[in-house]
């Protein structure tokens, strides 16, 4: 599976499966070095970027706790 993309990720969408399969839509940015596909947002002022990576494996931990 390799080494996760994002540190990271509030915005995650994960499969049911196990092992899970994740995408990560947090706007970002730049992205990590780990991610392999990284899309700029259209019209982003200051440009933002997601990772379009799937990652299998655990899902990553959330990067801003919801108060």
């Amino acid at each position: 599976s390799g080494e996760r993309p994002w540190k990271c990720c509030d915005l995650q969408t994960c499969t049911k499966s196990i092992p899970a399969f994740c995408r990560c839509r947090d706007l970002l940015e730049q992205c990590s070095d780990a991610c392999k596909e990284c899309g700029k947002v259209r019209d982003s002022d200051p440009p933002r970027y997601i990772c379009q990576d799937v990652y299998r494996g655990i899902p990553a931990p959330m990067c801003h706790e919801h108060q």
